[in-house]
């Protein structure tokens, strides 16, 4: 089966936004983060009352989230400057799934990534994200296919595929 698709900036956002909360290691880093934050103020304030303990942990844990949610800004943007057509992440994406894998083709580069390779299958109201690594997906917007039939078939055979491979 293939399908044509045409990767998009919002594509790469929406999947760092759904991706961010489920990562483990965001929330280490938070814990790490709040952690660090919270000695830090108790070291150099010194609490003596329970109030002053209590504006402690409340203020590492909204500091930690806010720093958390910069990094994410930060990280974004980035991302987004740095994805370009030129190298393969932007614009066209022709996928085709197979027995052997499924298999990546745009102007910069092809890849077959086997299914023994595919860490999971994800499957989102706007989007089926194949996942190589923890960091790295394959995304097939739903906006590629022509009716939900054929992303529904698509779903179902890359899991057949994958679930045949594990």
């Amino acid at each position: 089966m293939k399908v044509t698709v045409d990767i998009r900036r919002s594509d790469l956002f929406w999947l760092s936004l759904y991706l961010y909360p489920r990562l483990r290691s965001n929330w280490i880093t938070l814990g790490v983060f709040t952690l660090c934050v919270a000695a830090f103020l108790f070291i150099s304030k010194r609490p003596d009352t329970l109030t002053e303990i209590r504006f402690i942990v409340v203020a590492s844990i909204l500091g930690s989230i806010g720093g958390m949610l910069g990094m994410l800004a930060v990280s974004q943007a980035l991302m987004l400057l740095g994805s370009k057509e030129t190298n393969g992440i932007l614009g066209e994406h022709h996928f085709e799934l197979s027995p052997e894998g499924i298999r990546e083709s745009t102007r910069a580069n092809e890849t077959l990534q086997r299914w023994l390779g595919v860490q999971s299958l994800i499957r989102s109201p706007s989007a089926i994200y194949v996942r190589v690594s923890a960091y790295q997906y394959h995304i097939v917007p739903r906006s590629g296919f022509d009716t939900d039939q054929a992303y529904d078939a698509f779903w179902q055979l890359a899991n057949q595929y994958w679930a045949a491979d594990a």
